[in-house]
């Protein structure tokens, strides 16, 4: 994934599902030809721990825009997404990302966080999560 200031828009095609190192054939399979044409992402190199609790807000903030527009989005940050624990990752509450389409929760040197198993959030309705 390259991040970049302009909107583009990328089409994933069968193939590109078979090379990946990440697609899980569950949301595939649900998601059909789903179009996430918006992604949140938490830079790793802009990241810093003591911020989560603002990063959590401004999340919250783009997530009621996109709600308001009906667009799902991709959700892709540091450490644990819901975390209770602000050290542990970015502590939103289901109505900061109530509109998200799917979840990346990303490794960072900087947060003392095992993977989790899944948010516990998204335990009953999901949009899917999975641990890079």
């Amino acid at each position: 994934m390259v991040a970049d200031l302009e909107p583009f828009e990328v089409k994933i095609t069968r193939q590109d599902v078979e090379k990946a190192f990440c697609f899980p054939p569950k949301l595939w399979e649900t998601a059909g030809a789903m179009t996430l044409p918006t992604i949140l992402y938490v830079k790793p190199e802009d990241f810093k721990p003591e911020s989560t609790v603002a990063i959590a807000k401004e999340i919250g903030r783009l997530n009621a825009a996109l709600l308001k527009e009906k667009r799902p989005y991709l959700l892709v940050g540091p450490g644990r997404w819901g975390s209770a624990d602000r050290w542990l990752g970015i502590p939103v509450q289901w109505h900061d990302i109530s509109g998200v389409g799917a979840i990346i929760e990303l490794r960072s040197a900087l947060l003392k966080a095992d993977p989790s198993q899944g948010p516990i959030f998204f335990k009953t309705s999901p949009p899917w999560a999975f641990t890079m």
